[in-house]
């Protein structure tokens, strides 16, 4: 399925959704920026996120960029896990 998300001159990172099988969600960023996927996933039933670092050409620091999916009937105790994986990021 690799083609039916792969846009030119982009690097797709991508993450099955844990909640409904067979969807996924996706961020896409210019090939020419300088980037990696962070491994800041949670453990199936919390948050469903993807976290990408985008370098900084002057390494002064690192942009740090974020895909959240949000249920309608998603509860408390999942907020709260989105809010300890923004403080890690």
């Amino acid at each position: 399925m690799e083609c039916e998300t792969s846009v030119d001159g982009y690097k797709t990172f991508r993450m099955n959704k844990q909640s409904r099988r067979g969807e996924r969600f996706a961020f896409y960023v210019k090939k020419w920026i300088d980037c990696e996927e962070l491994p800041l996933r949670n453990s199936p039933g919390q948050v469903e996120s993807l976290w990408v670092q985008i370098r900084d050409w002057t390494n002064k620091g690192h942009l740090v960029v974020s895909v959240y999916y949000r249920t309608l009937d998603q509860g408390e105790l999942v907020d709260e896990a989105l809010l300890l994986r923004l403080q890690k990021a």
